[in-house]
């Protein structure tokens, strides 16, 4: 072996530990993103589980404080502000900083606010609790633009309708914990408590169970640490810099109106439920409960369904029909029983829609700006989180069946928006091609 060939020590580097990830997520060994995935997948259970521990018992957390239901209510609306206004803004951070350091952030927050929650004897002590896990609980929405980072557009829908489902089930067994704990401690400080440490959990997996990701449109998470500054920070507050808006604007506003929809008919059915069935807060209970199973197991079947469709666009045009025609139905129901069959097209249009149109999200955008993008579809999401019960309440008004058409009405103007749009952009780029040639 010739010496003179040899490289000096200096120049000689460790060998590198991060593994670079490109757009389609193929670099990494399949048993490595597994594990990933899984991680993503847990940590997105828990996280739901933690916050279906306080979000039915809060009106009575906060009458134990002295808050009266209005100012629950406003509390509530604080919170869902701060969401809004924040989503995009954790979305593009996490594009700068990397996910995982993200992450951590984002479940450090409710872990020391719902610390807080448990030890407050005021209101002022209870809004303060929700401030801080109102800007930076992200953790759905970073865990989704991880998962997009690490899987090729072939398996997305697939693997976010798997994140959708097992997070779901949060939902169904955080709340049977919180009665439970309930039940030994009425102030409900116990619970809250617990709740701290499920975050806690959380974070614990995220700093020792989720390696640094490392993609080719951004440095790696550990050699970002580095970067953190005030002006980068302020930078990313201008959520509409460098990011392409305009040519996402109609599958935004196609996101709202179908997000609203739904959440519309949710708002309004306890009411219709008991106007027209005279059902008690058992039923609504035992249906809300099936709800939330048929929605896990219809959020694990959109890859399957995804399989059937070369062009999300028909998907999107279908299964916004089925929704329409399933919130009718709910609406005309003459029995609980036929309310319920109709739950069952509801939840897979729904968990299908949300799939699609994240996709569609992203294909529109850049790949270096995959967390702003979701983070603002969340915030559009968000924002009808807080618009619709008040559009129910005077909908109400009129009937509660009012709602189910308004609903219905809203699905179908969507759905033609979309349409309309995409045909339009066919024509425009079938116009320059010709131009072209």
């Amino acid at each position: 072996m010739d010496i003179r060939s040899r490289r000096p020590l200096s120049e000689v580097s460790a060998p590198r530990v991060e593994l670079e990830v490109t757009a389609e997520g193929t670099t990494l060994s399949e048993s490595d993103k597994r594990r990933r995935i899984w991680t993503i997948y847990f940590i997105g259970f828990i996280d739901l589980f933690g916050v279906s521990m306080m979000i039915p018992f809060f009106p009575r957390i906060a009458a134990n404080v002295g808050a009266s239901l209005t100012a629950a209510g406003l509390i509530g609306s604080l919170y869902g502000a701060l969401q809004v206004v924040s989503s995009p803004v954790i979305g593009k951070l996490s594009d700068v900083y990397g996910r995982r350091n993200l992450l951590l952030l984002c479940y450090l927050a409710p872990c020391v606010g719902y610390f807080m929650m448990s030890r407050a004897d005021s209101v002022l002590l209870l809004v303060l609790s929700r401030i801080l896990p109102g800007i930076l609980k992200h953790g759905q929405s970073i865990s989704k633009a991880y998962l997009t980072d690490i899987t090729s557009d072939k398996d997305r829908r697939s693997v976010l309708g798997l994140f959708n489902a097992l997070s779901s089930l949060g939902f169904i067994f955080g709340p049977l914990l919180s009665g439970y704990l309930a039940d030994i401690d009425p102030s409900l400080k116990l619970s809250i408590l617990f709740g701290s440490v499920v975050f806690g959990s959380n974070l614990f997996i995220v700093l020792f169970f989720l390696p640094p990701l490392k993609t080719r449109y951004s440095s790696s998470d550990h050699s970002q640490e580095k970067l953190f500054s005030l002006r980068s920070i302020i930078d990313s507050l201008n959520i509409f810099k460098g990011l392409h808006v305009r040519e996402m604007f109609d599958i935004l506003l196609v996101r709202f109106l179908l997000v609203f929809a739904v959440i519309m008919f949710r708002s309004n059915f306890p009411v219709l439920l008991d106007k027209h069935f005279h059902s008690d807060g058992s039923t609504l209970g035992k249906v809300l409960s099936f709800n939330g199973i048929i929605s896990a197991i219809s959020a694990a079947t959109c890859g399957y369904l995804s399989s059937f469709y070369s062009n999300p666009i028909t998907q999107v045009t279908h299964f916004s029909i089925l929704l329409a025609i399933s919130l009718i139905l709910s609406t005309i129901s003459t029995s609980i029983l036929l309310l319920v069959l109709c739950l069952v097209p509801m939840a897979l249009a729904t968990a299908n829609l949300r799939i699609c149109m994240l996709s569609l999200l992203l294909q529109r955008g850049r790949e270096n700006e995959r967390g702003a993008i979701i983070g603002v579809g969340a915030a559009m999401a968000s924002l009808s989180r807080m618009i619709a019960p008040g559009i129910v309440g005077v909908a109400q008004e009129y009937g509660s069946e009012v709602v189910g058409y308004l609903c219905a009405g809203l699905t179908l103007v969507a759905v033609t928006i979309l349409i309309g749009c995409f045909r339009s952009r066919e024509i425009v780029s079938k116009d320059k091609t010709d131009k072209d040639r």
